[in-house]
């Protein structure tokens, strides 16, 4: 197994063990699972900083332990979550099954303001290489896949913005609710454009991983015909 396919696994991993620890924090107290979310983030930059500017040597579990908060499996893994939530329908004859369903259902914002705090973060920190280098590229480890990325992680975060804050409880009840739902399809961009993104580094990259692409593409395109075969079913029915 390749790294990039281990941090798929932990990131997976990651995201069961946060929504099964912190399943009534997020119900009742959002804010701490919010606030825990900033400090691990910022801990992994000062980790990183110290790492790879001051040169000080981590045994490589730590790197491996940290990678998916870092490396943007994680986030990932949180995000589709979110995303496969919009299109699971109960089912009476799994009762587990309709108890996950209604519990997580019922934190999506939470997950997702999770998600995007640790995403904005990690953008804060390597956009202070990446953005300027939009601009002014330098000669090596920056070609046009980075580049590429670069501008579509600038997209994903002016259509994430939105979408976060809308994700608030107190947001969204000051909101009418068919235009917090007009909002709110701004997700959908969002997903396409993040498998977009991750595609781009993983095979336009300088070490291309196509395990890694195969997996990422299992977890995104049955959600993209999912959702695409739930908004046909329901133009035919407004139709009828």
């Amino acid at each position: 197994m390749n790294f990039d396919m281990s941090m798929i696994l932990l990131g997976i991993v990651y995201a069961f063990i946060f929504i099964v620890i912190f399943n009534r924090i997020l119900v009742k107290h959002a804010w701490i699972a919010y606030l825990l979310t900033i400090i691990v983030e910022l801990g992994i930059i000062v980790l990183l900083v110290v790492n790879r500017m001051m040169g000080v040597e981590f045994p490589g579990w730590v790197l491996i332990a940290v990678g998916p908060l870092y490396r943007g499996s994680y986030v990932t893994v949180l995000f589709a979550i979110v995303a496969y939530l919009g299109v699971l329908k109960p089912n009476t004859k799994k009762e587990f099954y309709n108890k996950a369903v209604r519990y997580l259902m019922s934190v999506r914002g939470e997950i997702s303001i999770v998600a995007a705090i640790m995403t904005f973060l990690h953008n804060l920190a390597f956009g202070l290489f990446y953005f300027p280098a939009l601009f002014n590229p330098p000669k090596e480890h920056y070609g046009p896949a980075m580049m590429a990325a670069t501008f579509i992680t600038i997209v994903l975060i002016l259509l994430l913005i939105p979408l976060t804050i809308t994700s608030f409880r107190f947001v969204r009840k000051r909101m009418k609710p068919l235009s917090w739902k007009r909002l709110q399809r701004l997700a959908y961009p969002f997903y396409v454009l993040l498998y977009a993104h991750i595609m781009v580094v993983l095979i336009g990259g300088e070490r291309v991983s196509i395990l890694s692409a195969i997996a990422y593409t299992l977890i995104f395109v049955p959600y993209f015909i999912w959702r695409i075969n739930a908004a046909v079913r329901s133009k035919s029915k407004q139709a009828v």
